[in-house]
């Protein structure tokens, strides 16, 4: 994934079942593995904080930031 992909994605968009934008809204970090893994809630993936570390690299940035899970401290770092 590229960065320029979602800056082309035409919107409103219609969410698909499956694919990037799908993944972008309901993939969901978790601490409990690495890697990508098949998420029990059906839709999408779950993902490891190796999957983050990498990403951040690859895209050249320093943070992300999800906004619709809640924390129950308020936030989570890895």
């Amino acid at each position: 994934m590229r960065l320029d992909q979602i800056d082309k994605l035409q919107r409103p968009y219609d969410i698909p079942e499956k694919g990037l934008v799908c993944d972008l809204l309901w993939s969901d970090p978790e601490v409990s593995h690495s890697q990508w893994k098949e998420s029990e809630r059906g839709v999408s993936y779950t993902f490891g904080a190796d999957v983050v570390h990498a990403t951040l690299k690859r895209l050249d940035i320093d943070l992300v930031i999800r906004a619709h899970q809640v924390m129950d401290e308020g936030y989570n770092s890895w």
